[in-house]
């Protein structure tokens, strides 16, 4: 069954698609689809088609994403969705390796987090600062 950490995936969800139209300051339109995004830390999560459904549903925009979480089992358990909006990986995002390249493109649109930060707090500073530079190399510039 999915977890869900701090708010549930419809909420988190919602927000993240207000805050990356809000921060678009160009604004977006279907011709920027599909949005790419990776999620951090997914976990067994629904947030990734959440935000799928909130981008086509709210905004009319598609969107795919990239689910990643350094747990294998929790990656078997999310990858049994039959979702092609969504692929599942094994990555640590805190060690310094290479991450699932983003479909089409080379950058990601949005990145989700929702609690993967908080945990790598407590695992000392050398986690941190990669996690933190994984992100800046992730990002789009417009992002």
């Amino acid at each position: 069954a999915p977890r869900e950490w701090f708010l549930s995936a419809g909420a988190a969800a919602d927000s993240a698609a207000a805050a990356l139209l809000s921060h678009r300051r160009s604004g977006l339109s279907a011709a920027d689809s599909p949005l790419r995004c990776l999620h951090l830390g997914c976990g067994t999560s629904n947030l990734g088609g959440a935000i799928c459904d909130a981008l086509e549903s709210e905004h009319r925009l598609a969107a795919t994403v990239t689910n990643v979480d350094y747990s294998p089992a929790a990656i078997d358990v999310a990858a049994r969705r039959a979702d092609p909006r969504q692929s599942y990986h094994v990555w640590d995002v805190t060690d310094g390796s290479q991450p699932p390249a983003p479909p089409h493109g080379s950058a990601y649109d949005l990145l989700l987090d929702k609690g993967t930060l908080d945990a790598v707090l407590f695992c000392g500073e050398a986690p941190l600062l990669g996690y933190l530079a994984a992100l800046r190399r992730l990002l789009a510039g417009d992002g």
